[in-house]
């Protein structure tokens, strides 16, 4: 894969410039091009470079582009360069209800209080959209009380959203007020709104933390399509009032509540609510151990794994052997292979449980037993194929791939995607022109016209040395992203 340098993507206007002006391109002649380029560098997560060209064509830019600009300052955390923007806005921008919802967020980001409540006042039509930003940045910024002073002047009818994020200011404050509003706000909610699911959950959350268990058990059975979010919250209500037996027994839920704060990050609550389950199986220990390694924390993941007093099932030896993947340490290649040896008869046919062994075997370093293992499956998918291949070029043999891909067409084995770009990579790695175009010549036309394909194409010709092929390639290409004028920048840089 080719990797995202922003040196090159800041670069590429300047080194691409003489070829795209031969080709009679003007890349910047109109806001919407900059537009489309400053985009497709704030997907890919170069909000540096997308600011620069913001500023070096400021006076052709359109608001959605100013809103954008406005949008990076935030993510890339440049707070003056913000204010300067704001600074250089015309009236009618700066009126641009979209405009005034991103620089809401921008001050209320940075904990510019003072700021964001000045740009809030001055905002003469105030939409629900608005005062859900400005209620959700006060909450964040542990200011949830004024909410319920900006509420009382609200001038139009609350909506589903304003009306969630309002339980969520009085769930965060739960004194007197905040229970006598957020009961009041409850009591009056229009009938149209009583089946949103999300608007709910965030009631039964706010009755739990006023430790008002009754009413939030009887919004909970009112939910017709209750999902994930919805249980955590009761389990979560539960364990804050200190009511374990209302839910440790319900085996299912405690493994849905685990999952889902597993994936919101908080591993905390997950580990409380696991501790506490009276029958754990072998799901509950597996939603743990994979919201671990989700987390990060794959030491813990094969804590808990050396726990597990009851048979594993296939899921558990493929989380475990990608937390041994991870780690790659002295404890976790001891773990993997004794696991890997001791496996039962009926899981080594199992196309997901090998992958994850081989990739596994392959990051140890441990090529001769990743083939061996590979060898010994009686059913190869194209994925088996392909992970053995990876693991040739992380370890420096990328020549084997050739091998295997033979081995594949003989087999009626018809690569997919991912295995044509492990492919491509290891023809990068050999720098060898005729295993490029050998490879090249047998790439559907299909899968040729896949953007990812064609970047990987236009390294692979530069990296042989064929920048003429790269060209051809780049040219091809419908819909360039950052990936793209990256990759053949730096053909043009280097040759």
């Amino acid at each position: 894969m080719i990797r995202n340098n922003s040196y090159w993507i800041y670069r590429f206007n300047r080194l691409l410039s003489s070829y795209l002006s031969k080709n009679g391109e003007n890349l910047f002649s109109s806001s919407v091009t900059l537009n489309s380029t400053m985009k497709k560098l704030f997907d890919s997560k170069q909000y540096k470079e997308a600011l620069n060209l913001f500023d070096q064509n400021f006076e052709i830019c359109n608001d959605s582009t100013i809103d954008m600009a406005i949008k990076a300052c935030t993510v890339s955390k440049d707070y003056s360069r913000g204010t300067r923007i704001q600074q250089r806005l015309s009236s009618k921008s700066l009126n641009n209800s979209y405009i005034q919802a991103t620089l809401l967020r921008f001050y209320l980001e940075f904990k510019d209080i003072d700021n964001a409540m000045h740009l809030f006042s001055s905002i003469t039509n105030k939409s629900n959209y608005i005062y859900t930003i400005m209620f959700k940045g006060l909450i964040t910024n542990n200011m949830a009380e004024k909410v319920f002073d900006l509420l009382h002047e609200m001038k139009i009818e609350p909506n589903q959203f304003t009306f969630t994020v309002v339980f969520n200011a009085c769930a965060a404050v739960a004194n007197d007020r905040a229970r006598k509003i957020g009961k009041k706000v409850l009591a009056e909610i229009p009938e149209n709104y009583r089946n949103n699911t999300i608007l709910l959950t965030s009631a039964v959350n706010m009755l739990m933390k006023f430790g008002d268990v009754e009413s939030a058990e009887r919004i909970f059975r009112s939910i017709k399509t209750k999902n994930i979010i919805t249980y955590g919250a009761m389990m979560k209500g539960y364990i804050g009032n200190e009511m374990f037996d209302k839910y440790r027994n319900y085996t299912f839920i405690l493994t849905s509540a685990v999952n889902m704060l597993m994936k919101f990050g908080d591993v905390e609550s997950a580990e409380r609510i696991f501790r506490s389950s009276k029958t754990k199986n072998i799901i509950t220990y597996g939603a743990m151990m994979k919201g671990y390694i989700g987390n990060e924390m794959f030491e813990k993941a094969l804590d808990l794994f050396e726990q597990i007093d009851i048979q594993l099932d296939g899921v558990t030896y493929t989380i475990v052997f990608n937390a041994c993947a991870k780690l790659c340490n002295s404890r976790a290649i001891k773990i993997g292979r004794t696991l890997l040896a001791d496996m039962p008869e009926k899981n080594r046919n199992d196309n997901v449980i090998i992958n994850s062994a081989i990739d596994m075997l392959m990051k140890f370093g441990d090529i001769k037993n990743a083939e061996r293992i590979f060898r010994s499956v009686k059913a190869k998918c194209a994925s088996t194929y392909g992970v053995l291949m990876k693991g040739y070029n992380l370890n420096g043999e990328s020549w084997k791939c050739f091998k295997i891909f033979e081995e594949m067409n003989q087999k009626g084995i018809i690569p997919d995607e991912i295995t044509w770009n492990i492919l491509i990579g290891a023809c990068s790695n050999s720098g060898m022109l005729h295993h490029c175009q050998y490879i090249m010549d047998r790439i559907p036309l299909n899968i040729q016209n896949n953007i990812q394909i064609q970047n990987s194409l236009i390294d692979m010709w530069g990296k042989c040395g064929s920048v003429e092929k790269a060209k051809n390639i780049f040219n091809l290409v419908v819909d360039r992203d950052t990936i793209t004028y990256t990759a053949m920048s730096n053909n043009i840089f280097f040759h």
